[in-house]
């Protein structure tokens, strides 16, 4: 099916709440060779299932909702690996996922995700580090890291951010342990690293770290409520530093959290992933951290220096550019057969 010799790529879904999760992925858009349309929510995905009936175009679902095994579709299970798809999806080729953890897990189809960045506007900079997300765990049955083993590991885990997707680190203590067992506990260290590097960057940066979280601790921060109305989300990352330690179950770049502060124009600063330096290529030295001192260094740099902030933002506009490009690439790929 073709409208103005594009062809038709559907997304439909019925939570809309995962609207927001997807940022302007989600909107109404055309790419390349694609007209991309969006029939998410409870009533439009009705549409959308009446045209998937006939075939009529391509479709994306997300989280199997509805799930989708037509030729012509996929589905991409969000801020998930592989263990998220539902056992009875599990034979599908056409499951995607957007997060990686190929150490513990294997590799499995990813399908990128890119922030489409408006431009429009000029950056004002605040005097805020935002940090929005959890940093709390609780251990359960599957957890072989005690609070003892954690604080053992924890200047190993700060002096290298990648230690937690090397094999040779799991190696010692995995051995006859099921796969959902390490990834368990590869989630409670993602935790504890996220929660170590905030307490890092609060000592050094108490007066303007904020953050917002879903449980309150003992920890000094400046805490606030989560924020779920994506407009306010968008109004406190714009124009701050933002602090991204990488998503829980996986190591990948563009998480939902990162394609959030590149959307509301906010400066990310990172730990580094798996994927960094192919994802961010030019931005890679300013925006990325290999361990806690870099982090705490290009923080203090980004905040104090002007003329490297201005030279940094530069860069994500033009950067912005690739991301379009780059999000047609993954459509071209799946789609244009």
């Amino acid at each position: 099916m073709k409208i103005f010799n594009k062809k038709i790529i559907f997304l439909i879904f019925k939570n809309n709440y995962r609207y927001n999760a997807l940022g302007n992925f989600a909107k109404n858009r055309i790419y390349n060779k694609f007209l991309f349309i969006n029939l998410s929510g409870r009533t439009k995905s009705i549409l959308g299932k009446i045209i998937y009936f006939f075939k009529l175009g391509n479709f994306i679902s997300i989280d199997g909702d509805p799930f989708l095994k037509n030729q012509n579709s996929i589905n991409i299970w969000y801020s998930g690996t592989i263990l998220k798809i539902k056992k009875k999806y599990l034979n599908f080729k056409n499951n995607y996922v957007n997060i990686i953890n190929s150490t513990l897990i294997g590799q499995e189809n990813q399908f990128n995700i890119y922030p489409l960045i408006d431009n429009s506007g000029d950056f004002k900079f605040s005097n805020k580090i935002i940090f929005m997300g959890k940093i709390h765990f609780e251990p359960n049955r599957f957890s072989f890291f005690d609070d003892k083993k954690l604080f053992q590991i924890k200047d190993h885990l700060l002096n290298d951010f990648t230690l937690i997707d090397n094999n040779d680190f799991w190696s010692e203590y995995t051995k006859n342990k099921s796969q959902l067992e390490k990834f368990d506990n590869y989630k409670i260290i993602k935790t504890f690293m996220r929660k170590e590097i905030l307490k890092k960057i609060n000592k050094y940066f108490k007066n303007h770290l904020h953050v917002y979280s879903d449980k309150f601790s003992k920890d000094n921060f400046q805490y606030f409520k989560p924020v779920y109305n994506i407009k306010k989300v968008h109004d406190i990352y714009k124009g701050n530093l933002c602090i991204d330690t990488g998503p829980i179950p996986g190591s990948v770049t563009f998480s939902p959290r990162a394609i959030q502060i590149f959307e509301s124009q906010g400066i990310m600063i990172q730990a580094e992933q798996k994927d960094s330096k192919s994802k961010l290529k030019n931005l890679y030295d300013d925006l990325v951290a290999k361990n806690i001192n870099d982090y705490l260094s290009k923080i203090e740099i980004l905040f104090t220096r002007k003329e490297k902030r201005d030279e940094t933002i530069e860069k994500i506009q033009i950067f912005s550019n690739h991301c379009k490009f780059n999000m047609e690439q993954t459509l071209l790929k799946i789609f244009d057969k």
